[in-house]
């Protein structure tokens, strides 16, 4: 193999480095669809946010599909609000399907690439049933 030495390559290596470098500093961000108040469906608004981190017992997930069940809109007008838990900023669509993006240290089910389908608590996002491998 011949080594080849050019300033050229040099640079356009550095530059790549650069970009590299500068995108690992950048906090990562999501979409999604949040209401800061409760009432009709024209509070929810489509926002980008800072991507969660799983913690040790959970598993980050990128939902390709969420569905609304009867309860979303009962949480999202405030009505049983008390009831379930809820709490602002909000984000609703408990019943998703998506792929494991990242897992905690203790996750042993699942691993980054799987399918899983869940539903989700509507206090705080987490899987409130056991998340299914589409494998």
């Amino acid at each position: 193999m011949q080594r080849i030495s050019s300033p050229f390559l040099s640079l356009a290596a550095l530059g790549v480095l650069s970009v590299c470098m500068a995108r690992t500093d950048e906090k990562l961000l999501m979409q999604a669809v949040v209401a800061h108040e409760y009432g009709a469906p024209d509070v929810l608004k489509l926002e980008q946010l800072p991507r969660p981190e799983p913690n040790d017992d959970e598993a980050l997930v990128r939902v390709i599909a969420s569905s609304v069940n009867p309860a979303d809109p009962l949480t999202l007008n405030g009505k049983y609000a008390k009831e379930f838990g809820t709490h602002l900023p909000l984000i609703p669509g408990y019943d998703i399907a998506g792929v494991v993006q990242k897992i905690g240290a203790n996750i042993r089910k699942l691993k980054v690439g799987d399918f899983t389908v869940t539903q989700l608590s509507a206090v705080d996002g987490r899987s409130s049933s056991r998340s299914r491998n589409g494998k």
